[in-house]
């Protein structure tokens, strides 16, 4: 097995983790719960300290952390593949690797904005999304500006 299949392997189950973070946010929390404060009886959250909005909002958290490292994981993933290199006379291998590098960074990017946003909304927790999105015009911005210039051929 090559360094490359290794952490290939690697960033799926990473990629695995955060989705599991923000589709089972209570199990996430419950292991948590298990890992940090040895067991559910011994856990602030498990043994009523917390009400019901707190719980929920600790399970957000998760979700948020599940949303990011989804997000790196995908950008983990592309770059371990690299680019393809292939060029015709009219395109150079700078030209390539441009296009890759916008085309990996926006990939990530996407990929942590619409899980995040959408699980926010969906948890009720729009001002997550708000956030979200004025970050995403931020970032959007360059990168719609970038669009014709790393493509270029």
């Amino acid at each position: 097995m090559t360094a490359r299949s290794v952490l290939g392997v690697f960033s799926i189950a990473f990629g695995v983790m955060g989705l599991l973070f923000v589709l089972l946010p209570g199990l996430t929390l419950s292991f948590f719960d298990w890992m940090v404060y040895g067991g559910y009886d011994a856990s602030p959250v498990q043994a009523g300290l917390m009400d019901g909005e707190t719980r929920r909002y600790a399970g957000f958290i998760y979700q948020v952390l599940g949303a990011v490292l989804f997000g790196w994981a995908v950008l983990l993933t592309l770059v371990i593949r690299g680019p393809r290199l292939e060029t015709d006379n009219a395109t150079t291998a700078a030209q390539v690797l441009d296009a890759w590098t916008w085309r990996v960074f926006a990939t990530s990017f996407v990929a942590w904005y619409v899980l995040d946003t959408t699980m926010s909304l969906v948890m009720g927790f729009w001002q997550n999304a708000v956030f979200n999105t004025m970050f995403g015009i931020v970032v959007a911005v360059p990168l719609i500006l970038g669009w014709n210039k790393a493509t270029q051929r």
